[in-house]
């Protein structure tokens, strides 16, 4: 596929874009669950277990998104630079 010139790929940006998204959402819920003393409170210990639970799984998927989109921009500036 000739992109004329371009070797970014929208779907790789679209990747990193939601990676940082869902590492900024993550952040922000855990700075609005802190209190004076800089712990995290929760109204029960399932929840508790059920929120760490979840954010670690999304962060784990979002540090995949990230890398793979990473990669998949370095592999589209490499074929772009055989290619020429």
């Amino acid at each position: 596929m000739n992109t004329g010139g371009n070797y970014h790929n929208p779907y790789a940006l679209l990747l990193m874009v939601i990676s940082l998204l869902i590492r900024c959402l993550i952040g922000r819920r855990r700075f609005y669950r802190r209190n004076v003393a800089g712990l995290q409170q929760f109204p029960s210990f399932r929840r508790a277990i059920c929120t760490t639970i979840l954010e670690t799984l999304l962060l784990v998927i979002a540090s995949l998104f990230l890398l793979a989109g990473m990669l998949w921009l370095a592999l589209a500036a490499l074929n772009h630079l055989f290619k020429s």
